[in-house]
């Protein structure tokens, strides 16, 4: 069955008609509904379509969790899969010049959408195909989709921009609020201490961290626990601190306040481990084991998020904790091993289950904080998880500069004004001070996390830590807050920049390369790879003053022409250039 562009796979027991069709310039959103009997509902029968488009300059693809990959498949490849706690129905494909040159999205950003765009190996086109699963819809037998397709040859950036906004328009509930600390350089605990710290560590880190300019820390896993040392995940469910390691946790958090630091706290949301108290009461409210001892609780049932709830209210009421790094949740997936619906659940579908925990989540929180922080990782970053959190931070990447800018700035440009979190900074103890300088450049246009020990760095690498986060401070707003445009994405993004009113900001990540900064009064160049040389292309004439990776000034007052320049800059340092009136 054919309409318009889309082939629906026939099935005596869903019916489709086209609802509507907007037009405005080169994107088309068309709206189908789909009704299906109980027969269809029961078999779990899916809803299915296909179109194809011609491979004309469609060279690479991207999706919200390509991270490193972005070759264009064949049709025949494997479905990928989105729903609400994982990855998001969209795909766009853009060509060498970093141009977007056609992509596609769906409005249905809950429900499991299984999807993949391929080439068709017979005449040259790329094949998309859509399934979306109707068991999951319980006693529903009726839904509209929406499809939107954007055909318009523009950046890639503002490609991806547009998607994310068409996401907010449609969606029936806005992001979360951001406040300004979500976007203030953070202080992690994870790679620098895993779970081996006390109070007393804590608080003499945060002291160290105050004073370098940091006003946020996160404690990770660990806290629930007296072990210093690796238990697995077996210890997770009752959140009860670890009484010998942070003996009041109370006062220990009013302690680190008064450095004028904010407290955030790690907890695995999904886990119920054998070993804990809380295991009796639910082992017969499990989703599936993730591991050995270690069991996902079903958000299904009322008594499950109605316990998660109330953990996460102890720990901002009576703790004072000012935000929770809720992790896992994309550990909610649809697996062939997970337990059947029954009488005693309440909803019927885990996503809907996993919407309704994190509304409740988020509506309890923000009746005692109004700006409560909450920081997610990506996995579980689509347009849905917004409404649900205000930072959300690149996956775990220790030590991967390459990763990590690749994560901030794919997250950066589909998140809108969500505040986007690199991984934590981490790194050998012997590392170069410039080599320090090109990790923290790679995810200048994200919010630093950092998680070293301060007192075992170098004093180089103390200034180099000091210098670039003082910038990226100073520059809040050009960095975070402007329009971010990303270049060569399948190059794993070799330059990026992000202009206001006056300024212009570049971070250069490629050898050799030749960047345009827009034509503003004052432009920085923050060099994050491994040579000196920069060609820049300028719009007017300029003076330079460079400096290296401390912040320490090496060349003063170098004049640079209108036109292709040769600006060298020293590994992990920056140029200021000043338009010449």
């Amino acid at each position: 069955m054919k309409s318009e562009i889309f082939v629906f796979k026939e099935n005596k027991n869903i019916n489709f008609n086209f609802v509507d069709k907007e037009v405005v310039g080169e994107v088309t959103v068309y709206s189908y509904n789909f009704e299906w009997n109980k027969e269809a509902s029961d078999s779990d029968e899916t809803i299915e379509f296909s179109w194809a488009v011609p491979q004309n300059d469609l060279l690479y693809t991207w999706t919200q969790n390509s991270v490193l990959d972005h070759f264009l498949p064949t049709n025949y490849s494997a479905y990928k899969y989105s729903m609400i706690s994982y990855n998001s129905p969209c795909m766009v494909l853009f060509n060498g010049k970093s141009e977007h040159k056609y992509s596609w999205a769906l409005d249905e950003c809950s429900k499991l959408v299984y999807y993949k765009s391929g080439v068709n190996e017979w005449d040259a086109s790329v094949d998309t195909y859509i399934r979306i699963p109707l068991k999951q819809f319980a006693n529903q037998y009726s839904t509209t989709l929406k499809i939107r397709i954007d055909t318009e040859t523009k950046s890639f950036s503002k490609g991806l921009r547009d998607i994310s906004k068409w996401w907010e328009s449609t969606l029936k509930q806005p992001p979360l609020a951001v406040p300004d600390l979500a976007k203030e350089p953070l202080f992690s605990f994870w790679y620098s201490y895993h779970r081996c710290f006390n109070a007393q560590m804590v608080e003499k880190a945060c002291e160290d961290a105050a004073k370098l300019g940091f006003k946020v820390m996160i404690l990770d896993d660990g806290w629930q626990t007296n072990n210093m040392g690796w238990e697995g995940y077996e210890i997770c469910g009752d959140w009860q601190v670890g009484a010998e390691k942070i003996p009041d946790m109370k006062k220990h958090i009013e302690n680190v306040h008064k450095l004028g630091m904010k407290y955030i706290l790690w907890f695995s949301v999904p886990f119920m481990g054998a070993k804990t108290k809380a295991f009796s009461k639910f082992e017969n409210m499990i989703l599936r084991y993730f591991a050995k001892n270690v069991g996902l609780l079903d958000p299904r049932y009322k008594e499950v998020r109605e316990y998660l709830i109330s953990i996460y209210k102890k720990a901002v009421l009576e703790w004072g904790v000012d935000g929770l790094k809720l992790d896992f949740i994309d550990r909610w997936r649809e697996e062939p091993d997970n337990a059947d619906y029954n009488d005693k659940m309440d909803i019927y579908a885990l996503q809907d289950a996993v919407d309704r925990l994190m509304s409740d989540i988020v509506t309890e929180l923000k009746k005692i904080n109004p700006d409560i922080l909450i920081e997610f990782r990506q996995g579980y970053i689509g347009p849905n998880m917004r409404r649900f959190g205000n930072m959300f931070r690149v996956t775990d990447c220790p030590d991967d500069y390459i990763k990590n800018r690749v994560g901030v700035l794919d997250l950066r440009q589909m998140m809108g004004e969500s505040a986007v979190h690199s991984d934590m900074l981490m790194w050998h103890n012997d590392e170069t001070p410039e080599l320090v300088a090109v990790q923290i450049i790679s995810i200048l246009f994200g919010v630093m996390q950092y998680s070293v020990k301060i007192e075992e760095q170098s004093e180089d690498v103390m200034k180099v830590s000091k210098f670039w986060l003082d910038f990226m401070n100073e520059h809040r707003d050009l960095l975070l807050n402007s329009s971010l445009t990303a270049y060569e994405p399948h190059l794993l993004y070799t330059w990026a920049k992000t202009s206001s009113d006056d300024e212009c900001a570049i971070a250069v990540y490629s050898i050799d390369k030749c960047v345009k900064p827009d034509l503003k009064d004052t432009v920085y160049i923050a060099n994050g790879c491994e040579d000196e040389r920069i060609f820049v292309e300028l719009e007017d004439n300029y003076s330079a003053d460079v400096y290296n990776c401390m912040g320490e000034k090496v060349l003063s007052d170098f004049k640079l022409s209108k036109g292709v320049n040769t600006l060298n800059i020293p590994v992990g340092g920056m140029a200021k250039l000043l338009m010449q009136k």
